[in-house]
């Protein structure tokens, strides 16, 4: 698994389709930078990823030579980790998202936007 994950990196071996996904997720509100933003396919695949800038706005990425997010159901996982590794996001989001039908898409040929804005009683640094 590990080495066609590899090979298709390296431009070897077929393309998975992908769309275009690009949008905004918020926290409470406001934009925060480097919030992650991963596209979890539920067919066996890499997800695809993208993160925040200040305003909120991120594209997907599937590999560093293919935009997009791979056709089909995925499960929309998102974390904040300002210090590095633990997510002070609520599990909802992360950990337990396929539990969330807002966070369960289907990405079409055609893309989409996928806006999200994610409610926390936590303080965010």
């Amino acid at each position: 698994m590990i080495l066609g994950a590899v090979g298709a990196s390296c431009g070897r071996g077929p393309k998975i389709p992908t769309a275009s996904v690009s949008g905004t997720v918020t926290i409470n509100g406001k934009g925060v930078a480097n919030v992650e933003v991963a596209f979890v396919p539920t067919e066996k695949t890499r997800p695809a990823f993208g993160i925040t800038d200040a305003s909120g706005h991120y594209t997907a990425e599937f590999l560093t030579n293919q935009s997009g997010v791979p056709l089909g159901a995925c499960v929309v996982k998102i974390a904040y980790r300002p210090s590095g590794f633990e997510n002070v996001l609520p599990a909802e989001y992360d950990e337990r998202a396929a539990e969330n039908p807002a966070l369960c898409l289907t990405i079409p040929k055609e893309g989409i936007t996928f806006n999200f804005d994610v409610k926390t009683d936590k303080p965010i640094p």
